[in-house]
């Protein structure tokens, strides 16, 4: 295992685990990199929100700091989840204006009004109609109005689908995925390969099969991601999705480091 790029501290709304217990864990488990990129769900109707323009500066301050005190042990990348949502985008514009964080993950978690890890969010729709307006939702993230380097957990609605086939294939969704890879990969950001799929039909999301369409498509930045909540689930799965990720034909993995992008061998 080489890096994580996707966890959660006390920051955020359902977080468990301090920054410091993070930083120790990963070094335990024998990662080279670590992000902490905690939740910043502007403006959302449930108050989940996390990191805001409240707390913003205690948030860098913190981790800035462990950054140091850990450096040459583990490299600290000071993070953050932006939730996307249409209203909140000038607001986190704000929010990520400066050197810190310096690695921000666009997540869509909310579409139309509701987050799509809710069996209530699906109520009166069909598969194609709700993974429609998700795809939408995710496309339309791509174009917001403020930076970011990575797109996290492409394909989050597939977590508490309540179809029988809940996996959102190629097949049925080809047009919008596509766009949205060729989005990514023109943009030059990270398609972020996340491993926290409980209630999913994949491994990782984005599912194999879309992570080798992207493949084919050129895409090559890739990120190793947990979505950790706990200590124990960083790295979750890793060893297993690097043999995936090698199979498909990834070479490496990108991070975010000292402002640039780096590649990391795995």
């Amino acid at each position: 295992m080489v890096a994580d790029c996707h966890t959660h501290s006390l920051f955020s709304p359902d977080g468990t685990q301090s920054a410091r217990e993070i930083i120790e864990t990963a070094i335990e488990k024998g990662l080279s990199h670590i992000a902490i990129t905690d939740h910043a769900d502007l403006m959302t109707p449930d108050n989940f929100t996390g990191v805001d323009e409240k707390n913003i500066g205690a948030y860098i301050s913190a981790l800035t700091a462990l950054k140091e005190e850990y450096k040459g042990r583990i490299y600290v990348c000071v993070g953050l989840e932006v939730g996307y949502t249409p209203q909140s985008e000038q607001a986190a514009k704000a929010l990520v204006s400066g050197r810190y964080p310096e690695y921000v993950i666009n997540s869509v978690h909310y579409v139309r009004g509701s987050d799509c890890y809710s069996k209530g969010h699906f109520m009166g729709q069909d598969k194609l109609t709700s993974y429609g307006y998700y795809l939408d939702a995710v496309k339309q993230s791509l174009n917001c109005a403020y930076r970011y380097d990575a797109v996290g957990h492409f394909g989050y609605i597939e977590r508490c689908s309540p179809f029988d086939d809940s996996e959102m294939t190629f097949k049925e969704f080809s047009r919008p995925i596509t766009d949205i890879f060729r989005t990514i990969i023109e943009r030059g950001v990270i398609l972020e390969v996340n491993t926290s799929v409980s209630g999913a039909p994949s491994s990782s999301l984005p599912s194999e099969k879309l992570l080798k369409i992207y493949y084919d498509m050129g895409g090559r930045k890739i990120a190793t991601s947990s979505d950790a909540h706990l200590c124990r689930d960083i790295g979750r799965n890793f060893h297993r999705i690097q043999d995936m990720l090698k199979k498909i034909g990834f070479e490496y993995l990108t991070v975010k480091q000292d402002g640039k992008f780096k590649k990391l061998k795995f």
